[in-house]
Parts: structure tokens; sequence; C-alpha cells
């Protein structure tokens, strides 16, 4: 399964379209945070900086936001987009301008005929001290992704639903060192849901995975050796309402994962995720998600907070548990908090100059804790602040260990 680029620009420009005669609903607005790293590069302790640098920083980010939720007749357009400009005190070559964007629509037909398509891109500032499968930068590298994704439905009002979904992705990056790390895939599945009774829906999907890391190793007079990788996937879903304060989500998967170079990577077995959404009173809530995936997967894992980074397609399989609360203080007072534990199963092949391939393998184990809180004076506004501490430890020649203290504050201007 191939598209390229101007699929994505083809997909927003449809979606788009579909609206101009209409008056959609919108917001926009403003923002500044200032945020402070204690450890940029994310170094060990004892690595030393190469001169001019600074391990710790403040950073400024300005950022314009914007958005739009329209009902279009049976169905929906939606999206949202963010512009950051980002500028670092110190390490003044980290400056940089990163985005987020997506545009979606939901429509339904009178033949019980309904679907989504929606498209998506972001650009950020790649994350330092990923893996050792490439050197370490101390300069800007931007990371871009770009997502496209299509779903029909069979039988919206029915107890049996047929669904398919079609989707392509890519990801790239701007420092040549990463290169063996941007790769592009398309993806397609198909299935059925049963819903016995309005508490409970199954399902199962047959899906199917076709891509490339098209400058996998570089050959001599400057060539590139492509890795190609293909999956296999059962999927067997479960989504179950017990009560109006609880719902779980799951799935398991049975997978096959084969890469024409990259074989050290390759996987069969189970893999799946866990998502249980639990509010015990109308103030206090809970999200909790437990799951173990391939790298190329959990990189676009949503997990309702945040994104895994794209950088981890590098590992062979991630297994990571995330807990989130929120309570309400007040009805303009919120205080959250966040952990997450991560352990990524590495694996990796290097050749010497002689042509010789040495298989390595590896794996680290992280963990993450949050503390933040809101407060919203006005309805147009919001103001925010955050602290978090990571920290990896690490087992092998792949990755190295580290820890991290960031912490920050942001105001928010909306008009909506």
């Amino acid at each position: 399964m191939k598209l390229h680029r101007p699929a994505l620009a083809l997909a927003l420009t449809v979606v788009a379209g579909l609206a101009a005669a209409e008056t959609s609903p919108y917001y926009f607005g403003v923002s500044q945070g200032f945020s402070h790293d204690a450890n940029v590069y994310r170094l060990g302790d004892r690595a030393v900086l190469p001169a001019g640098l600074q391990r710790s920083d403040t950073v400024s980010t300005s950022s314009l936001l914007a958005g739009l939720d329209q009902p279009l007749g049976r169905g929906r357009l939606f999206g949202s987009a963010a512009l950051r400009a980002s500028r670092f005190s110190d390490n003044d070559g980290l400056n940089n301008q990163s985005y987020n964007a997506n545009l979606g629509l939901d429509w339904a037909s009178v033949d019980h005929l309904s679907g989504t398509l929606s498209a998506a891109a972001t650009q950020s500032l790649a994350r330092f001290n990923p893996d050792n499968d490439v050197p370490t930068v101390f300069r800007k590298n931007v990371e871009r992704t770009q997502q496209v994704d299509a779903r029909i439905r069979l039988g919206v009002v029915t107890r049996w639903t047929a669904e398919a979904n079609v989707g392509w992705r890519q990801v790239d990056y701007s420092a040549d060192e990463f290169r063996s790390r941007a790769y592009e895939q398309g993806m397609a599945s198909a299935g059925l849901r049963y819903r016995p009774s309005a508490a409970l829906t199954l399902g199962a999907f047959a899906r199917y995975t076709d891509g490339r890391f098209a400058q996998y190793r570089a050959l001599g007079g400057g060539g590139f050796q492509a890795d190609e990788f293909q999956r296999q996937d059962l999927d067997l879903t479960g989504a179950w309402v017990p009560s109006a304060a609880s719902t779980l989500n799951a799935r398991l998967t049975l997978s096959r994962v084969d890469h024409s170079q990259a074989v050290r990577r390759d996987f069969s077995g189970a893999t799946g995720l866990l998502r249980w959404q639990w509010k015990p009173s109308g103030k206090l809530g809970f999200n909790t998600v437990l799951s173990r995936d391939t790298g190329e997967e959990t990189a676009f894992l949503d997990y309702g907070t945040s994104q895994i980074l794209a950088s981890d397609a590098f590992s062979r399989t991630i297994t990571q548990l995330r807990i989130n609360a929120d309570y309400e203080l007040s009805a303009k007072v919120q205080l959250g908090f966040g952990t997450a534990w991560t352990r990524r199963s590495l694996a990796d092949t290097f050749t010497f100059g002689s042509g010789v391939a040495l298989p390595r393998e590896g794996r680290d184990t992280g963990s993450m804790l949050s503390l933040n809180a809101r407060w919203a004076p006005l309805r147009s506004l919001l103001l925010s602040c955050d602290v978090s501490r990571d920290r990896r430890t690490s087992a092998g020649a792949l990755s190295d260990a580290y820890s991290v203290t960031v912490y920050g504050c942001t105001g928010q201007f909306m008009l909506q």
C-alpha cells in the first residue's frame, strides 16, 4: 500500500471543501508559557557537553490556537491547530517553530452507512538521546509526522456493524543522522462489531500493514539499503460500560511482524491495550491505560493526555502503564496527577566498515511522575503550572540512562 505526501493535502482539501458553504463555530486564542528543563539533551550524569552548550535551560513558548466543531446535517466537521515558537535562553541553536493540526469529518447516510475521514500533521523538536542506533545530535533536529485515516461502517443502528479502515502515516527528520529512523507505512483492516446489550460491544478485525524504512542502512557510493516490513494482526476488541461511572475498553491482538533487513526486530506474539476510565465522583476522575505493542504502533497511540513520540519506532516492543487523575477543587480550580512506567525491548544490527554484521539487543525501563494545577478565573482565561520528573535506566548498549526534571507555567486566552 503506497500513499505519498500529496495525499495529506488532498484529504485536507476534500474535507474542508465539504463545509465551504457552512458557517462553522470556531475558537481561537493565544498562549504564553515559560518552562525550565534541567537536562535538555537527556544526558547521563557523567556525560560531558560540547563547549558552548548548557545542560539546563529556560524555554519561552508562544502559541496561536484555533479550532472548529460544526454540525453538518447527519455529520460533523471538526478540527484544531496550534502554531508554536519556542526560544531557548542559552541553547539558542535549538530555537524552533512547531505545530500540530488535525481535521476530520464524521458523516452518515440514510442507508445505515457512516464513517470518518481524518488527517493530521505535526512538527516538533525531536527527542534527544532516543537510543544508540543513531549518533548523539546536539543541534536542532525537527521531527515531522503526517497521518491520514478513513473509516466506513455499515449497520449503525443494528446489533451487527461491519467496519473497514484504511490509513497511511509518515515520519521523517531534518537531521541526516536520523534518516535511518524515517519511515512510511500503509494499513488496511476489516471486521465486525457485535452489540449484545447497551453496555457491551465486541469486535473482531483482520489488519494488514506494509511499511518501509527507506534509508535504513548507508551503503558505499552514497546509496541506501531499505528495510521493508509487513505486519499481520487479528484484533479482538471489547467495550464494556458496567456503570455510569466506569468504562472499560480492551484489545487483544495476535501479531506477526517481519522485517527484510532489521530481522532482530521481527516479532510474533500477543499485543494489546486495556483502558479504564473511572469517575467515582463528580469531582474526581481516573484514566488508566495498560498497553503492549511494537514500536511503530506505540508511536501513535493516543493516551488521552499525550502521545508517545514517533521515535519509539526503533523498539521491538513497548509495555507501558499510565495513570492520570483529575480533581476539581472548585468550579475554577483543577488539580492533576500523572504517572507512567515503560519497559522497552530493543534490537538492532550494527554493521562494521568491513561489512560484518553484529546483532545487538537491550532493554530499558522508564518512569514518570507529574503534577499540575489549572485555574480559570474567567471563561476565556486559563492559567496552569506543572512539574514532571522522568527517569530512565538501561541494560545493554542500545540506550543510555538519564533523569530530568521539567517545570513551568502557561497563560492562555481563548475566544469561543
